[in-house]
């Protein structure tokens, strides 16, 4: 469930300089900070490059007490080049790992991107599981033309939604089982220029609970399995800790490949 009390905003460098004490007092209570970029739009030849203000943002949310994640904006045409700008992000967080308890995110939104269902959501679960492997908990941020357009399932990363409509209106868990971050629109926010990106959160999402997984779909959808063997499943004795179990091997074995 969506809760509107946890308000957050995601920013860069077009935001300028931020009082991140004056957000946090004006109710901001999380933010999602850019801190990498593959190819640049307006520039063909910067590639790999670090938001100017990444860590000026970092240091900010950390001193205002902010609860802070970091996003990389993806531009990679292939899987090979997905690992490359993870590592761009890898290295540029790093030194802030300690303040990143909301983990990471990829911004897959960019107009460039491969067109082809399958071969743009490989590009996206190679950048994740690049990530995943360092240890940083992982959402995908994009939109609905993209999650029905232009990606295949992708619900073993969390979701960042960007869908703008009225605020009093949120998205349901149903719908997108795997959101932890609802995107609904921009507003005015005391210390930011403008009106950034506002943010909503799921219930839980700065007090260290993990969003609930049904370990039935998530196995039922890795492996394939038809309904009834999932319901024979539920059904056996021990059911729900062996789904539990197939589960976690599973993301394991993902995790090593």
């Amino acid at each position: 469930m969506i809760d509107s009390t946890l308000r957050g905003v995601d920013v860069s460098t077009y935001q300028g300089q931020i009082d991140w004490r004056a957000a946090a007092s004006d109710g901001i209570r999380f933010a999602m900070v850019k801190a990498t970029q593959g190819r640049s739009v307006t520039n063909p030849n910067l590639r790999g490059f670090t938001d100017s203000r990444f860590a000026e943002n970092m240091r900010g949310t950390r001193d205002a007490g902010l609860t802070c994640g970091a996003y990389h904006y993806l531009t990679a045409f292939n899987e090979a080049e997905a690992v490359q700008e993870a590592e761009v992000f890898l290295s540029a967080v790093t030194p802030w790992r300690s303040h990143l308890s909301l983990g990471a995110a990829v911004d897959v939104e960019d107009s460039r991107l491969p067109r082809v269902k399958g071969q743009l959501t490989a590009i996206v679960r190679a950048f994740c599981n690049r990530v995943k492997r360092a240890g940083l908990d992982v959402m995908v941020y994009t939109n609905p033309d993209f999650l029905q357009n232009r990606l295949n399932d992708l619900s073993e990363f969390g979701l960042w939604l960007a869908l703008w409509r009225n605020k009093s209106n949120p998205p349901s868990l149903e719908r997108y089982p795997n959101l932890r971050i609802w995107q609904w629109g921009g507003e005015a926010v005391s210390g930011i220029a403008g009106k950034p990106d506002a943010n909503f959160g799921i219930a839980g999402l700065l007090d260290g609970r993990a969003p609930v997984i049904d370990y039935a779909a998530e196995v039922k959808r890795r492996a394939g399995l038809a309904d009834v063997t999932v319901q024979y499943l539920r059904a056996y004795r021990f059911g729900d800790d062996l789904l539990r179990k197939l589960y976690e091997a599973m993301t394991k074995k993902e995790d090593n490949t």
